[in-house]
Order: C-alpha cells, then structure tokens, then sequence
C-alpha cells in the first residue's frame, strides 16, 4: 500500500510540474506563431524533424536502458554510481560524434534533404545541444532510477522558460526579417534552453549525489550499447520517416496546385497550433509513462507480479484522462485557436481531437513495454505503424478538400495500429515468467 502511494506522489509532482511546463509551451508556442509568422513556423517545422533525428541517436535507447539497469541494481541492493559512470562515458563519445556528424552535415541536409540552402545555419545553431541533451539524459535516467522527480520537473522548467525567454530577447535583438532567419531564431532559442537544462541539472546533481568511487563494472559500457542498439536505431529511423514526412508534405501539397506559400502556411497552423494542443492534455500519461519504467524494472528484477496490475491500471487512467480532455476542449477549441491569431484552425481541432484517445493509450503502452524491457517489440510496432502513417498521408495530401486532411488521416491511421499492435505485444510480454533486467554482473556491483 505505501508502495502505491509513494507511486501516486512521484506522478503527481512530474504531472504537475509537466503541468506547468506544458502551459508555458503553450504560451510558447502562441509567441511563436506571433512572433515567426505562420511561414516562419512552417519552416521551423520542417528543420525540426531533422535535428530531432540526430537528437533521437543520443536520447531514446541509452537513457532508457541505463534507468532500467541503475533501478535493478537497486532493487537488488546494489551501488548504481558506477553504472552512471558508464553511462555517462558512453554517453559524451555518442554524442560527440553526432555532434561531428551534424556539424558536417549541415549544408547537405539543408541544399538536398530539405531543399531550403537558408536553413542551413539552423541546423548549425542546434549542433552543442545534442552534446548538452545528450548529457542531461543521462542524470535524468539517474533520478529517475533513484525515485526523484523534483530534479527533473525542475530542469525541464527552467528549460522552458529560458527557452521563452531567448525567443522574446532574440527577436527583439537580431530583428529576422526572412521567414528562414525566424525559424533559426527559434532553433537558436531552443538549444539555448537545452544549455540551461544542462547547467541546472549538473548543479543539482552535483550538490544531491557524490561521484561514483568504484570504476565501472567491466563491459558495462559494451553491455549497454548492446542494450541500447536497437532502440536508439529504432527511434532514430522512426525519426527520419518524420523527417520524410515533413519534406514530402510540401511538395505534394505544391503539386496539387497551392502555392508554396499557402503550403507553409496550411504545415504550420496544423503542426504548430493543433498538434500542440492535442499534446497539452497528454501530461498525465506522460509523467505516469516516465515514473513507471523504473519501477517496472525493479519490479522485474526482484520477481514481482505487479506488472500486470500497474500496466492495467495505467492504461484505464490514460482512457479515461483522454475522454475527459476531449469533453473539455470542444467548447475550448475556438478560444484556443484565437490566442494563437488563428481561429480558422478551430474546425480542425474539433476534427482531431479523438486522435486523443489513441495517442494516449500508444504512448502510456510504450512506456510500459519499456519499462518490461520489451524495447524491440515496442519499436518494431511505432515502425510499422509509421510506415503506415506516412503512405496515408502522402497519398492523401492535396487528394482531400482539406489541405492537411491527409495528415490528420494519416495521424489516425498510424496512432490507432501503433496502439493495437502495442497492445499485443505487451500482452505477450505480460504472459512470459517475469526475468531479472540481463547483462548487469551482479557480482561486480557488490
């Protein structure tokens, strides 16, 4: 019973602080719509996809699974301070290299991948966040494995609204005049809040927890990049068929007759304004999803049977949050969609919002397939389930009266099998004898 609570009260704090967190990214996004124009936005979320997807080489496997193994030595009663130290190591080479890798890249994604040479400087502007995200996922993982989520509800705070506060400066400093010098702007906002992030969270960290003593474990570090390999591989070719997206959109919307403007235009009040305020009611899902992937680890490295009962428990409150954010935002939706200065996008929000439901079930059931340590399972099905999603919406774009009709079908298409084939892969994976996390040499840690 303590046990539960404890679990309630760790999901309440990161939901109230992803609470706060999402309303400045709401009030962000509004300065953003204002601020960059909807041509500038439209632009800014083009090159996002593609720094996302070296983001995602250094962001999704390796702090997944480094919780996972730092949560299972504690369960068993074990040190977790020299798996960090591995971590961490595997963590800065990996990133650096992105780092390298974007830096060098920049001016061919931006001529031949996105087709916009003016982007170029954006991307440039994103190359040290990968080295700072890569490190802040790190101690994330850390907190997260040891239970504190004050830390992180922290950073991601302070991230947010240094990430208002450099929008507002820069705008006001460097006065773009181009929509491509606005949405680099809005990059450069964007890996100055992750700069910050950093910063507070190493301080944080540093003051909490001292340094590890014992050297890592020997082949830990290949231990989890084995470990980390196929998720990290997983989420980052789930990102460039985002990316793809993101570039094929345009062109078919061009070829059907609109022009490149009104395609900008059309890309940006959909992914800048309704995609956003579809993920503002996620916030519960998204701090239960984070805080139960540890807990779920320790659990299935001390043999419980709890998994079932949490992840069935999970699901019902993600189904139920869902159909209480649809009741509450169809009379919100024009409000809404007039803060940003577009109040056209009203029908389309009304229009998308049962997407909520499979969204929110697909993303408490990938937690949870995390947290089980069933991450290829997980990632085979948001792979199918994208490839869907792209075919749809690219065959669709420019067919419908609706610019971003094929979006929106193709946003269905895809959140709706994700969460089926997630579903039946986490019933499979509940049916198995629960094993200890593999690969942490137990003796070697005592």
């Amino acid at each position: 019973m303590r046990k539960k609570y404890v679990l309630i009260k760790r999901t309440a704090n990161l939901a109230a602080a992803n609470g706060v967190v999402r309303v400045l990214g709401f009030i962000h996004r509004i300065w953003m719509a204002r601020l960059l124009g909807v041509e500038g936005l439209g632009l800014y979320q083009m090159v996002a996809p593609t720094v996302m997807s070296a983001m995602a080489l250094v962001t999704s496997g390796l702090p997944v699974s480094a919780s996972r193994r730092m949560a299972a030595a504690r369960g068993r009663g074990q040190d977790a301070a020299p798996l960090r130290r591995a971590a961490m190591q595997v963590a800065v080479a990996g990133s650096g290299l992105v780092a390298l890798g974007l830096l060098l890249g920049a001016l061919p994604l931006a001529r031949y991948w996105l087709h916009q040479p003016q982007l170029t400087l954006a991307i440039l502007c994103y190359v040290p966040a990968i080295m700072f995200q890569g490190i802040c996922s790190i101690e994330n993982a850390w907190c997260y494995a040891h239970g504190d989520t004050r830390t992180p509800a922290t950073v991601i705070l302070c991230e947010q609204l240094s990430r208002m506060a450099l929008l507002w400066g820069l705008m006001y400093a460097l006065t773009p005049g181009t929509p491509a010098q606005k949405a680099t702007v809005g990059i450069l906002s964007t890996a100055g809040g992750e700069a910050v992030a950093l910063g507070v969270m190493r301080a944080r960290v540093k003051r909490t927890n001292p340094p590890a003593r014992l050297a890592p474990p020997r082949g830990e570090r290949r231990a989890l990049v084995g470990e980390a390999a196929w998720p990290t591989g997983g989420r980052f070719l789930a990102s460039i068929l985002q990316s793809i997206l993101a570039t094929q959109v345009p062109r078919r919307l061009i070829a059907s007759g609109l022009s490149e403007l009104t395609a900008l235009e059309a890309i940006g009040t959909y992914t800048g304004v309704v995609i956003p305020m579809l993920m503002l009611p996620m916030i519960l899902c998204s701090a239960m999803g984070t805080v139960l992937i540890p807990e779920l680890a320790a659990a299935q490295a001390s043999g419980s049977r709890r998994a079932g009962p949490i992840c069935a428990r999970s699901l019902a409150i993600a189904a139920a949050s869902a159909a209480a954010s649809i009741a509450l935002l169809i009379p919100l939706a024009a409000p809404a969609c007039r803060l940003f200065g577009q109040v056209e996008a009203a029908a389309l929000l009304r229009l998308s919002l049962p997407l909520l439901i499979p969204m929110s079930i697909h993303h408490m059931l990938g937690s949870l397939l995390q947290g089980l340590g069933c991450q290829r399972r997980s990632l085979g099905c948001v792979l199918i389930a994208d490839c869907m999603e792209i075919a749809t919406t690219i065959y669709f774009t420019g067919r419908l009266a609706m610019p971003t009709g094929g979006m929106m079908l193709g946003m269905a298409v895809g959140e709706t099998l994700s969460s089926i084939l997630q579903s039946i892969a986490l019933y499979l994976a509940l049916k198995k004898k629960p094993l200890p996390c593999r690969g942490i040499p137990a003796a070697a840690l005592q």
